[in-house]
């Protein structure tokens, strides 16, 4: 395979630019216009072809089958070479990802930042060619944009040679399979269901809106709404902000005691609640009036991930457009189709993090109940919980026994669980929450335990100790896990001391433990860490079984424990048990983690 590192740079105005539009969206508009691009041939030297038609002959003289295509933001690179000229290498590379998974995420991934961290030098000074095509610039800007161009090129290789020296290769195939969902879409788009979704949500919007009876100005800001509030007969919950360190209105969608107040028995309080969420929030217009332009005239719709996006090594979604996040069941899920002859199969990992926990503790009785076919641990702790038998008819009772055993896992308290609950349409008294923190706590010991055991590794980080348990170990500000990767946890500082176990010895927890995050210093304990490590451990599982799906099958979408493919329509049901088979079969390193998958088949995205 040869390697060809690329990088187009191309027209852009004050309007027509990615900082106002998706890559999608700027890529595909009628304005594009490549003005040069910079190849490097393997290792040889870097060339500048300007202008759509020599651009077009270079890039046909290459054997794209046999290239390897690195570049920095390779979605982006990629997605050009696709839709305006046609060539699909056989593999793709992106030192962007590879950079987000490397590094902390305190620190920016540009190429410029990259290049300075391996010592290669900055990047040189972007000429200002904005708002004029190639034909309007002069052959001194176009001397200055071969160079830049070029520059860059250099330096994206560079960085490269140095960061793929230890780069696990499993990991190297997971960036190719997610540039690849972008640069060369799959999936297309149901314009009428699309259509339907968009106008019912807008109608919601200003119901809602409505229904507030404050202008809207009000509702945008936190003091003017707090004062709405106070007239109605709410005290407003409170937060102490991050950046400010002062005490500030909790009124972020995040805030579970602010979010829970849309079931309020006061309805004006509630209608206050219901429209400064929606005011403050457009996602679902603004994504399904993407999804509608990124498919329109048959256009496939190009899925952006961004690989190792999320602090757990996770996906997560970007491009303006977040897929991972589609409502189940909704309209716009609904709205993506497989191509002609063909059927998406979904398959989803059933209860990962549970079961991974109860794995990496060791808590006998739940890895039993996870074993047997018919085995319901939510039912199994409801009947603890409620001192009765529990069963799947039970549906209150066993949601209740659901929501402790994914939530308390991580060392959530009893408010933080009743006001959980309560978000779900579950009221229970404190004192009934608190009972249910304490016969959590007391049925799964080795949890608790597991709790504490990281809170050690937070010690152990903040002193510069190495120390290791199951397939992780850790040391200086980072847990290693089993694929190569690392959770980072950059200026990690934790206070120390010392408390009685349930055996009756001394042992140290961890008090105001925190790190540094772009927002400034967050919070960091034994339960946090734990929930952190299982949903990386989770990440780690479900990643390496995608990637034996996509040996077989095209992945197009995929979305924290769920996977998703397209399957000739014949050989849809013969996918799906595939993928199932695959969820189902666990990493070496954890042999006997008992794992179970579900799944199904359609002709749109539809689980």
């Amino acid at each position: 395979m040869q390697l060809i590192t690329l990088d187009f740079e191309t027209f852009y105005d004050k309007d027509y630019t990615l900082r106002k539009m998706s890559t999608s969206e700027y890529v595909r508009d009628g304005r594009f216009e490549a003005i040069s691009v910079a190849i490097k041939l393997d290792d040889g030297p870097t060339e500048v072809y300007f202008g759509h038609e020599t651009i077009w002959n270079e890039l046909s003289r290459i054997n794209w089958s046999q290239v390897i295509l690195l570049a920095h933001h390779t979605h982006f690179d990629g997605l050009i070479l696709t839709h305006h000229f046609g060539h699909k290498p056989a593999k793709y590379l992106d030192t962007l990802s590879m950079a987000r998974a490397t590094f902390p995420k305190t620190l920016k991934n540009d190429l410029d930042s990259v290049a300075v961290r391996y010592n290669k030098g900055n990047k040189l000074k972007m000429p200002d060619v904005k708002g004029r095509h190639l034909n309007e610039m002069t052959d001194q800007e176009i001397a200055d944009m071969r160079l830049y161009n070029a520059a860059d090129v250099d330096l994206c290789y560079e960085i490269y040679l140095e960061m793929v020296k230890d780069f696990p290769g499993n990991e190297l195939a997971l960036i190719d399979l997610t540039v690849r969902m972008f640069a060369e879409p799959v999936m297309r788009v149901d314009m009428r269901r699309a259509k339907a979704e968009l106008k019912l949500e807008k109608a919601n919007r200003r119901h809602i809106l409505r229904g507030a009876g404050v202008p809207k100005a009000d509702l945008m800001s936190s003091d003017r709404l707090a004062d709405h509030l106070h007239a109605a007969g709410l005290d407003p919950p409170r937060k102490t902000s991050p950046k400010t360190k002062q005490l500030a209105w909790a009124f972020a969608k995040t805030d579970q005691e602010f979010t829970a107040l849309v079931r309020h028995p006061n309805p004006v309080i509630a209608n206050l609640v219901k429209a400064r969420l929606v005011v403050k929030s457009t996602i679902s217009e603004t994504r399904a009036a993407r999804i509608m332009n990124a498919g329109r005239h048959r256009k496939r719709v190009p899925v952006y991930l961004n690989y190792c996006g999320a602090h757990t090594t996770r996906w997560s979604g970007g491009d303006k457009l977040n897929f991972q996040n589609l409502p189940r069941g909704g309209e716009l899920r609904k709205s993506l189709l497989a191509p002609p002859g063909h059927m998406i199969v979904v398959v989803d990992s059933r209860q990962i993090e549970c079961r991974v926990l109860a794995w990496l503790a060791g808590e006998k009785w739940m890895l039993d109940e996870f074993a047997k076919p018919d085995g319901d641990p939510y039912c199994a702790f409801a009947s603890i919980a409620y001192g009765r038998t529990i069963t799947t008819a039970d549906k209150d009772e066993r949601f209740v026994g659901k929501t402790c055993v994914l939530g308390l896992g991580y060392s959530m308290a009893a408010l933080k669980l009743q006001l959980q609950l309560g978000n779900k349409g579950v009221d229970l008294p404190l004192e009934v929450c608190e009972g249910l923190v304490n016969s959590y706590r007391a049925a799964n010991q080795n949890i608790v335990d597991l709790w504490d055991i990281l809170a050690q590794a937070i010690i152990d980080m903040s002193t510069e100790c190495s120390g290791a348990y199951g397939p992780i170990s850790w040391d200086n500000d980072r847990i290693l896990l089993p694929n190569g990767l690392a959770l980072h946890y950059p200026g990690v500082e934790c206070t120390p001391y010392p408390a009685r176990s349930r055996t009756g010895e001394f042992q140290v927890k961890v008090a105001d433990g925190s790190y540094m995050t772009m927002k400034g210093s967050t919070k960091l304990y034994g339960g946090l860490l734990t929930e952190n490590v299982i949903q990386a451990l989770a990440r780690v599982i479900v990643a390496d079984q995608m990637l034996r799906i996509a040996e077989r099958y095209r992945v197009v979408m995929m979305s924290h424990d769920e996977v998703a493919y397209v399957a000739p329509v014949k050989k849809a049901e013969e996918a799906l048990q595939f993928g199932i088979d695959m969820l189902r079969t666990p990493p070496a390193w954890a042999p006997d983690l008992p794992l179970d998958a579900e799944g199904g088949f359609d002709r749109m995205y539809s689980k």
